[in-house]
């Protein structure tokens, strides 16, 4: 929630910010929009935008981790944010110039739109919070102070020159290979079968992801990734044959039956099973017909995915296998927000800060880009393992090691080409593959560091968090 204040700020009336994390996971963040209903800009109607300029004073108040506050924005519904600062327990600015389109993003990973045609904009900014391990029902409280926006609307393009005379046309290109296909499960309680009719009435979910191994000889094996959140006793995770309105024989075993597990958020996980793998993708010896396929039979909608549960033995939720398009796909988001402060075993004094996201499409690649303000010097950046509180080995390079850069503001880069942004294979990690970096990193396992000349054991560090499990449209 959010209140006036008349007296205490920085100086006079402020606006104090509370918010409450519910969940016992450290790995929990909370991000609130607080918006500015007298702070709208058109590109549409004042003209695109080019840089932004975002300033607010702020201050922590209760215990614990601090708030971070940055900038936000609201457009056609969606929220955007940039790179959030953590706060002191005394009044300080934090401050962000020369802000453009790709310095915001809302949690699908896309960008907002400062052309021309962007609809409206209304700005604010964001205040976030982290949880604390074991601890549940944690309130944060803090306060801002003269927050200000200012609009750098986008200098005017030269008059064009003239078309050159068109060249022939290319001889067109082989078409490129056909994505590989993906089948999905989004399962909850009303979809499994009761007497009467009715479901089975809770809050769990989970998400399952199925890809052919080997697309080429028509799928010898099946990997496949599950996810559920909010589900408490599990005892396994099935596909089974049938469509939605029947129940049918085990296909697959997805997480072998064993002692209930805790609360599960996320991967599902007992005694070092983990509820990812693969399966065979014949099953002609379950429905005795030659040449059956889970791959088919997920085609003609006759496979669903089911979950087994100690409160629930003949299903806690429940949802059917469908093929959807690959290209379409993110299976997970993650956020670093890293800062001097974050440092172990030492905090480092430094008013450099980064903002890394990383998105994985499928178990063999993950997409990363990584973002710096106030730091020079730059002379590498890491995925490290370890916990917030724990230092530990180097797992991925983000931006190679080599000669200290400049100042930076934004993408991290060399005048050789070299970037803080890319794609990590199973040849970019080191000593695992790109699924077991993604199943850390699910966990709370895995940390952000960027190395400075001055700062050479780490400048700036941020804990990795799951953001959002499943996103479209990418």
């Amino acid at each position: 929630g959010a209140s006036q204040v008349g007296e205490g700020g920085n100086p006079g009336a402020f606006r104090q910010v509370q918010q409450a994390l519910t969940s016992a996971d450290d790995s929990a963040t909370i991000l609130a929009f607080h918006r500015n209903v007298n702070a709208v800009y058109s590109p549409s109607a004042q003209g695109a935008i080019g840089t932004i300029d975002f300033s607010i004073d702020a201050i922590t108040f209760s215990d614990g981790s601090p708030l971070a506050v940055g900038p936000a924005l609201l457009q056609n519904g969606g929220i955007y944010f940039s790179a959030a600062t953590n706060t002191d327990r005394t009044w300080s600015t934090a401050s962000l110039t020369g802000l453009t389109v790709e310095s915001f993003f809302n949690l699908d990973f896309f960008s907002p739109n400062f052309s021309k045609t962007g609809n409206a904009i209304a700005f604010g900014f964001v205040v976030s919070s982290s949880g604390f391990a074991d601890l549940a029902n944690v309130e944060f409280s803090g306060g801002v102070d003269n927050w200000s926006v200012t609009v750098t609307p986008q200098a005017a393009l030269p008059p064009s020159e003239p078309e050159p005379d068109p060249e022939p046309e290319p001889v067109p290109e082989p078409a490129p290979p056909t994505a590989r296909p993906i089948f999905m499960a989004t399962a909850t309680g009303s979809q499994v079968l009761t007497s009467p009719a009715g479901g089975i009435p809770n809050n769990g979910t989970c998400v399952a992801t199925f890809r052919p191994i080997d697309a080429g000889e028509g799928g010898n094996e099946v990997s496949y990734r599950v996810q559920c959140f909010g589900i408490s006793g599990m005892f396994s995770a099935q596909l089974r044959l049938g469509s939605t309105l029947e129940n049918g024989p085990i296909a697959a075993m997805l997480f072998p039956v064993g002692t209930p597990t805790g609360p599960i958020n996320g991967l599902i996980q007992r005694d070092g099973d983990v509820s990812t793998g693969t399966v065979p993708n014949d099953i002609s010896d379950v429905t005795g017909e030659p040449g059956d396929t889970l791959l088919d039979l997920m085609t003609q909608d006759r496979v669903y995915f089911e979950v087994i549960s100690e409160r629930h033995p003949s299903g806690h939720v429940r949802g059917q296998a469908v093929p959807v398009d690959d290209t379409n796909i993110v299976e997970e988001f993650f956020l670093a927000t890293g800062s001097g402060g974050q440092q172990r075993p030492e905090s480092i004094e430094t008013d450099g800060r980064c903002l890394a996201t990383f998105r994985a499409k499928g178990s063999e690649k993950l997409k990363y880009k990584l973002k710096c303000w106030g730091l020079e010097g730059v002379t590498q950046a890491h995925i490290h393992q370890g916990s917030a509180k724990e230092t530990g080995d180097v797992l991925a390079f983000l931006f190679p090691l080599g000669e200290a850069t400049g100042p930076v503001n934004g993408v991290i880069q060399r005048e050789n080409g070299e970037k803080s942004n890319g794609v990590l294979t199973d040849d970019d990690v080191i000593g695992m593959t790109v699924t077991d970096l993604i199943t850390l990193m699910n966990v709370d396992d895995t940390y952000l560091n960027v190395h400075t000349e001055i700062n050479q054991p780490g400048d700036v560090r941020g804990q990795i968090t799951l953001i959002k499990t499943l996103a479209g449209g990418f």
